[in-house]
């Protein structure tokens, strides 16, 4: 674990630190120096490179220097020029004191019993996590010429280190005070004030605190201790018992009492609440001997406890050391899980990061000089590439080349394609003609006079329509009717023959895009399944066709004709032919056909067939033969049942007129078929032919619309122009750059921007209706974010002063959620539509809540309520979630099955686990790789998650309560998109052959309302108007389905709404950014209103940026340079910061 605390001062650290520093004599100390650690016999140690300058690496630290390094006050002995860093600098800070605490049963086996290895070991892990941090972190800015200051990579840095073993309620506690000084080196020996945007902003410090807590196990590991680690990345000890722990926790159990007496759950307590409680329950400070301590310690402790892990440990230290191993092989596998993991978010990353990653991935048992080796091979060989800049990012080539292939696919189809429309003459009327159009339905609809499409819609419609570019992009802010152009681009290019494609991320988009009357819209994901998925299922129905050619000659066939009366007769006789041999059977009158009887046999056989001949399709075999002599077997059944009834028929003669009409007919009607089976093959193979050339089954020309494309990874995006330039597809891109970016790697949208297409602006916005929400934009616009968020109404709750003794953070959310449910209850009376905005996925829940509360007090929803598990997703990579050491740690238990797994080579088995159900982990085997689970029925199965697909790791299971009228989404995909049968298959339409959709399944994000609701599941209302549908959930179901008064800022992108409320707590004020900000501001069209407790944070981090990375380009570390504030007289100064 680490803390960071900064520091105001060299001579506020000194009275901290006051015990360590030499040149005093014993028993003196500094006039209001902190005694906390003066009864331990340690000394301040010089550490980093920048000491070594100084020439005081590796020595004890005097109280002079120190205080003179920690201002600024250095002279290099090399070079004899002295520097007063802070001679210019009002706002600089001393350093920063990173506190590295070891775990509570690491500190027992060290302190309490002795084995002075294990304090060796950790000094050694702290040492490396400092070094990764002076490589990786270490930065300055300097002003060349009068411009901006630029930052600057440095290598070198000075900290001071100060081991101490007990806390302040005097348990054991092995912790290293990392006085880390506000300096480094240039390459020409100059000193600088050190710039913390890497270490601080780009969390090195914490990436490094997580390699030091892997890189102590596995030393521990190999001093013989073996550990268990939790789903919280923290490990203990085997050998210490949670009772010894929890005897030597007083001050653990100090700060979880204080949370207790707050009404919080300390497992479920969050940083601040922690650090709220410490700093509530500190003790005074009391001078204690080393061996009072250890006397009081082993006092603590139970006998015969201590007696039992005294001979553990002693066993151990007898066992010596054994070295861990990680072959080469296997560092080059890890490295390339990290980077598959890192790249699926990000295409450039920090180094450090990647460090940390594939230590995780070794289990971390590789040493930092072996993972700094392999990565400085990957370098070499070209698969690593190293960014410029004073960041240290770092990218792939396999990265790199993607971005360019998608860049280069996309000029490349400028000018490459015929307009929709050729004649200019006649798109103008076209558009001239849909404008107007629109004007009558918007003046029908909303009465008064309206404009039409503005002057920017109307030149993006006519600049698609008449473009001979294969890609348009359009950048369309907030509220710019971005759909309403979409929507006259598909009509008037469906006028054209085209048809209509949309895509978009989410459920919320895609179902915009279908608003507009684009009723082939997928989100993205379906869309690239399909890409494979229909060509398959074309491939399906031919050779399912071809296979009814192999069953026309076998078997039975029926037969009605008037043969013996020539044709005259009123009632036609039943024949059956064996065409294997040509036998005639006349069936006695009144007898019902047993082909009728054998009837439903044959379909359900035939649904087997069906089913069985996609699966040997799926694994690339021609499925003919064997699909033929399944079809067969329909036959065959049938042929069973006539022979059954045999003795109902009467054999008719051969070489007789009626044999021989019968066999005439019998031909006849096979060759019927037969060319009918022929015709259904020419066209499925002609679907299928333009399916390749044009991407549809129909072979027209066809646009494509990509909607919020700002959110589109470049992955993604790539497959979509790859598939675009084969089909000969135009595609439309827009979205809004200033939204939030994709949750997966790179940012295409930018990057297709920047490569030169042509992009249609659209500024103008409609959405906004009053002059605030106007203003706001306005603001946005403008890039004044702070402003914006200003011109909001906006509502500050709670003390927000963390050292008044009246703070709490847990009353400030308390109050923050039940102010904003009444806020909604008041905004919502009108009837207009209110969307309640959280930043963290916390405050949603728990403002959710709190409206239900405030509805069931109102008589808004029932009273009644019925409880259901919650089951949320685990936030794990591709890359995690095939690693069976990183399941075990992150605590999963449990796995959704998202797809069926047959387990057993047959591919006619039944699957052994079904898609939609859950099982629960027996056991792991990390070494295999290999999970031991079980099914909801008692199936035990064991697999290896990097080759079988399927298994979606769940996390942890909460509940919700739901009562009749909640508002609610799915969280997750329900249910199966096509209806299946008792075998497990699809079902199909008979006539066509089409599978038939299942009007239960749902997407992740749709919105719907409880109809009604008992303890077996719910009826809930999905959708609004004519797409209205009533589906039933089952509790299993149900754990997907979660209350949606209160959205997230992701969840809310792309809805609008007539009043939108912000709610932002301490938490969330912490990682507002502009893209949050921008979203929630721009959501309604008449007001907006902002509920917090930390305005001041708010209103700070409105204006930050964190962009996406790419991979072609270093990324941009925007940093804000801080206004000097006037230096203020002496007698009016404020107080150093009290930090340490």
């Amino acid at each position: 674990m680490i803390r960071m605390t900064k520091i105001s001062s060299g001579a506020d650290a000194a009275k901290y630190f006051d015990s360590a520093l030499v040149e005093r004599a014993d028993g003196q100390h500094l006039k209001g120096a902190d005694n906390y650690y003066v009864g331990e016999d340690t000394k301040a140690i010089w550490g980093g490179r920048a000491a070594e300058i100084l020439g005081l690496e590796g020595q004890a630290a005097t109280r002079k220097d120190f205080i003179a390094i920690m201002d600024g006050r250095i002279t290099n002995p090399q070079t004899g020029i002295s520097q007063d860093l802070g001679k210019n600098s009002q706002q600089r800070r001393a350093g920063f004191d990173l506190t590295w605490s070891a775990p509570k049963s690491v500190s027992i086996a060290a302190l309490v019993h002795g084995d002075d290895r294990i304090t060796e070991a950790y000094k050694a892990s702290v040492e490396a996590a400092m070094g990764m941090i002076q490589d990786y972190a270490a930065q300055y800015r300097q002003r060349e010429g009068g411009g901006p200051p630029e930052t600057y990579k440095a290598n070198s840095l000075i900290w001071a280190s100060v081991q101490h073993e007990t806390s302040r309620d005097g348990d054991p506690q092995l912790h290293i005070h990392s006085v880390l000084a506000s300096v480094t080196v240039d390459e020409n020996g100059k000193f600088h004030s050190l710039t913390n945007d890497e270490i601080i902003k780009g969390k090195a410090y914490l990436m490094a605190a997580e390699f030091q807590n892997r890189d102590l196990e596995r030393r521990l590991n190999e001093l013989g201790y073996s550990t268990t680690r939790d789903s919280k990345g923290n490990f203990e000890l085997d050998a210490i018992s949670k009772e010894s722990i929890k005897d030597q926790s007083k001050r653990s159990e100090a700060i979880d009492k204080n949370l207790r007496e707050q009404g919080i759950n300390p497992k479920d307590a969050t940083y601040e609440q922690k650090r709220a409680a410490s700093l509530t329950t500190r003790l005074a400070k009391v001078e204690i001997t080393r061996e009072e301590s250890l006397n009081a310690w082993r006092n603590e402790t139970d006998p015969a406890r201590y007696g039992k892990e005294h001979a553990a440990i002693e066993k151990i230290i007898a066992g010596g050391i054994t070295k861990s191993f990680v072959s080469q092989v296997d560092l080059d596998k890890a490295l390339a899980k990290a980077v598959a993991h890192i790249s699926a978010n990000e295409f450039s990353f920090r180094e450090l990061d990647l460090i940390k990653e594939v230590q995780r991935f070794t289990g971390g048992k590789a040493t930092l000089g072996q993972i700094e080796n392999t990565i400085a091979n990957g370098k070499a060989g070209g698969q690593i590439i190293s960014h410029e800049g004073p960041h240290r990012f770092v990218t792939t080539r396999e990265l790199q080349a993607l971005e360019s292939k998608m860049i280069e696919t996309a000029l490349a189809s400028k000018g490459a394609q015929r307009p929709i429309y050729y004649n200019h003459a006649d798109l103008e009327n076209a558009v001239d003609t849909a404008n107007k159009e629109f004007i009558a339905k918007i003046e029908k609809e909303h009465g008064g006079k309206s404009t039409g499409l503005s002057a920017e819609q109307l030149s993006e419609i006519t600049g698609i329509l008449g473009s001979r570019d294969g890609i348009s992009l359009v950048q369309g802010n907030a509220g710019t009717g971005k759909t309403t152009a979409v929507e006259i681009i598909k009509a008037l290019a469906e006028a054209k023959n085209f048809k209509v494609l949309g895509v978009a991320t989410s459920s919320k988009a895609t179902n915009e895009i279908k608003d507009a009357g684009i009723t082939d819209a997928k989100n993205i994901a379906k869309f690239l399944a399909d890409l494979t998925n229909i060509p398959r299922e074309l491939d399906w129905k031919i050779e399912a066709a071809k296979a009814k050619t192999t069953s026309l000659y076998n078997g039975c066939i029926q037969i009605d004709a008037n043969i013996r009366t020539l044709g005259l007769g009123i009632v036609k006789d039943t024949y059956v032919v064996n065409l294997k041999d040509m036998t005639v059977y006349r069936a006695q009158k009144n007898i019902l056909s047993p082909i009728q009887n054998a009837s439903m046999d044959a379909k359900e056989i035939f649904n087997k067939v069906s089913g069985s001949a996609k699966a040997t399709l799926n694994k690339d075999e021609t499925p003919l033969g064997k699909a033929g002599t399944l079809v067969g077997y329909v036959a065959a059944r049938l042929a069973s049942e006539t022979a059954k009834l045999g003795i109902e028929y009467e054999k008719i003669n051969a070489g007789g007129v009626e044999h021989a009409a019968i066999v005439a007919l019998a031909m006849a009607k096979i060759t019927g078929e037969k060319i009918e089976i022929l015709k259904e093959v020419k066209a499925l193979e002609t679907k299928k032919e333009n399916l390749e050339k044009t991407g549809n089954i129909e072979g027209k020309s066809q646009i494509l619309i990509v909607d919020e494309a700002s959110m589109v990874g470049s992955r993604e995006m790539q497959k979509i122009i790859e598939y675009a330039a084969q089909t000969h597809t135009k595609i439309v891109i827009q979205g809004d750059g200033k939204q939030f970016g994709s949750v997966s790697g790179g940012r295409a949208f930018d990057q297709l921007k920047q490569a030169g297409l042509v992009t249609h602006e659209l500024t103008e916005a409609t959405r906004f209706k009053t002059e605030q929400t106007k203003s706001i934009n306005k603001a946005l616009n403008d890039g004044d974010y702070e402003k914006a968020l200003g011109l909001s109404t906006i509502k500050e709750l709670g003390e927000v002063n963390k050292l008044d003794k009246d703070y709490s953070k847990v009353a400030n959310d308390r109050d923050l959620y039940k102010a904003t449910a009444k806020e909604y209850i008041s905004q919502s009376k009108d009837g207009k539509s209110v969307a309640v905005i959280t930043i963290t996925n916390a405050d949603r829940i728990a403002v959710n809540d709190e409206i239900r509360q405030e509805l069931k007090a109102a008589g808004a929803i029932s009273s009644k309520e019925f409880e259901f598990s919650n089951q949320q997703a685990a936030k794990l990579s591709d890359a995690e979630k095939k690693d069976v050491a990183i399941l075990k740690e992150s605590g999963i238990d449990v796995f959704k099955v998202v797809m069926d797994i047959k387990l057993s080579g047959d591919s006619n088995d039944k699957p052994d686990l079904k898609k939609g159900e859950s099982v629960r982990v027996l056991e792991y085997f990390p070494n295999q790789n290999e999970i031991k689970v079980i099914t909801e029925k008692g199936y035990v199965a064991t697999i290896n998650p990097e080759i079988t697909k399927g298994l979606d790791p769940a996390t942890r299971t909460e509940s919700r309560k739901f009562s009749e009228g909640d508002i609610v989404d799915s969280r997750a995909i329900i249910g199966n998109e096509y209806k299946l049968n008792k075998y497990g298959e699809v079902e199909r339409n008979e006539k066509t052959g089409e599978k038939i959709k299942n009007p239960n399944y749902l997407t992740n994000g749709e919105s719907g309302k409880v109809q009604d609701i008992n303890k077996s599941g719910a009826t809930i209302v999905f959708g609004e108007g004519n797409n209205q549908r009533t589906v039933h959930l089952n509790p299993e179901q149900m754990q997907s389905i979660d209350h949606a008064y209160a959205r997230t800022n992701y969840g809310t992108q792309g809805r609008t709404v007539d009043k939108a409320i912000l709610v932002v707590g301490e938490s969330g004020a912490k990682i507002a950014d502009k893209e949050n900000i921008y979203v929630a501001m721009t959501r309604a069209r008449e007001s907006v209103t902002t509920i917090t407790t930390d305005r001041t944070a708010l209103m700070r981090n409105a204006s930050e940026l964190t962009e996406k990375t790419t991979a072609l380009n270093a990324p941009k570390i925007v940093t804000k340079i801080p206004k000097h504030p006037v230096k203020e007289p002496e007698a009016k100064k404020q107080q150093p910061e009290k930090t340490l």
